[in-house]
């Protein structure tokens, strides 16, 4: 037995305003289903046992932080992924005055290190060991 996350950007503002997504948000599912289908075709209806599906305003509306159904903190655009995260200069620093150590984790709501931007956890777990010394 599998779990298959599937995660699509997708806009929040829609022509028929936010509140579109409870009517829409099981058609965007599905198609983003038959697209996954494309590359993993065994993955049929029988095989699937349960979906839960969130569009960008339920993210919004179980945490007002997550604005616009940002999830992964912030714009996913590339001002806002690896080495410039959370800003220029600061992906991959020790801030000894705050006590934080960051490499340049893309995700908030993960621990620092998690692999998505090419640096490694351990090296950021041993800056911050070392600190303790």
């Amino acid at each position: 037995m599998h779990t298959v996350k599937v995660l699509g950007w997708q806009p929040y503002q829609l022509k028929e305003g936010p509140e579109h997504w409870d009517k829409i948000k099981y058609d965007v599912s599905d198609a983003n289903l038959k697209y996954l289908r494309r590359f993993a075709p065994n993955l049929t209806d029988d095989k699937i046992l349960a979906r839960f599906v969130e569009s960008p305003l339920d993210l919004e509306r179980m945490n007002p932080h997550f604005w616009h159904g940002s999830a992964h903190a912030g714009a996913q655009s590339a001002a806002q992924t690896g080495p410039l995260r959370p800003m220029s200069g600061w992906a991959t620093a020790s801030h000894a005055d705050s006590g934080v150590v960051s490499d340049g984790g893309d995700d908030a709501s993960r621990r620092f290190g998690d692999g998505r931007t090419g640096t490694k956890r351990r090296d950021s777990d041993a800056e911050r060991f070392r600190d303790f010394d």
